[in-house]
Order: C-alpha cells, then sequence, then structure tokens
C-alpha cells in the first residue's frame, strides 16, 4: 500500500475561513467563523455538525448552540473575564456550570463548580501564582510548578506542583484532553 500524504488547504473569505483536509480514510471542510470558531464540519455526504454562536460588544462568545443539541452561554466581567458559564450537553449527565472572580490584575483568584467544590488562589506583584486552598481541604504555597501535557492519565492535563516543602502536589483537569506531549519547567 503507498502512503499518500495528507492534503489541507485554508481558503480565507469575509466570514472567516474553510479549511479542506484530505487523507486516506475521509475528506472533511471545516467552516470557522470571523472569531475563530467551528461552525461546520461537511464530508461529501454532507454537514456532520454545525454550530451557531452570539457575541457581545467585546467580541466574546456568550452563547453557542451546536446541531447535536449541546447549549453553553458565558458571562463575563467588564474587564472581559469570564465570571459565569453553563454548558448543557446532548445528555442530562453532561452539564457544567462554573463560578469566577478575578482580581484587579484579573487573575483569577476564585472558581466554584456546581457541584460546589471551589479553589481560591492568591498572586504576587508580579502575577505569579503564590499559593492555592480548595474545599477538600488541599492548601500549598508554591515556590516552583512542573507543568505536564501528557498522554498518561487518560489524556488529561495534570499539574504538578512542587511546594515549598518539596511536596509534590497534582491538579488534574479532566476535560480538557490533549493530543501531544509537552513538559515545561518553570521557576523564578
Amino acid at each position: 500500500m503507498k502512503y499518500i500524504a495528507p492534503i489541507t488547504t485554508t481558503t480565507e473569505h469575509a466570514e472567516g475561513r474553510t479549511v479542506y483536509n484530505k487523507n486516506m480514510n475521509e475528506e472533511t471542510w471545516t467552516e470557522y467563523n470571523k472569531y475563530g470558531d467551528q461552525t461546520q464540519l461537511k464530508t461529501p455526504s454532507g454537514i456532520v455538525w454545525s454550530c451557531e454562536y452570539k457575541y457581545n460588544e467585546m467580541g466574546k462568545q456568550i452563547w453557542a448552540k451546536s446541531s447535536k443539541g449541546a447549549e453553553w452561554w458565558s458571562e463575563y466581567d467588564k474587564n472581559g473575564n469570564k465570571i459565569h458559564y453553563i454548558f448543557k450537553g446532548e445528555t442530562s449527565n453532561t452539564n457544567i456550570e462554573q463560578w469566577y472572580k478575578y482580581d484587579e490584575r484579573n487573575n483569577e483568584i476564585y472558581h466554584k463548580d456546581a457541584t460546589g467544590f471551589e479553589e481560591w488562589t492568591e498572586y504576587d506583584q508580579n502575577n505569579k501564582e503564590i499559593s492555592y486552598r480548595n474545599s477538600e481541604g488541599a492548601v500549598w504555597t508554591i515556590e516552583a510548578t512542573l507543568w505536564f501535557l501528557s498522554l498518561k492519565e487518560e489524556e488529561q492535563l495534570y499539574v504538578d506542583t512542587l511546594t515549598r516543602n518539596n511536596d509534590v502536589v497534582r491538579k488534574v483537569f479532566p476535560n480538557m484532553p490533549l493530543k501531544s506531549r509537552c513538559f515545561i519547567w518553570h521557576k523564578d
């Protein structure tokens, strides 16, 4: 069997862009609006998926609805920070609701989800995260952070944080699947 390299072309237009992708097994056209949000996925047999969006005066997405029935809303503060997010999935077990608060420098200092789980974060004068605590009792101060993006852990983003006591604390972000592996070391 002969390998055929995939073909990808992008066409820019007034409403956004269209990306055409063809490989050995499939052919797709993906439409994006001027904000970069995916609006349609088409195959030779027709539209597979589509989504419509509404934006506020700052160009921030405030509402979206997919052809599969999922719908989501976002609310922002005067600085453009997301302060409330609701996602209603195609089934009742995929519903998400989250609230956020920020300091005067737009650092996220508080997060709460619909289950009641809460997180508080503090930052120094250089906007570097210096402490974290959550409603389950986890508390730590941060001296250095080791970030792992990995295909391990069921393709989830997780952050390993090294505390002043040289303890490693792992924070998992289950709704962020990854496609590649990257290691970044940060220490002031």
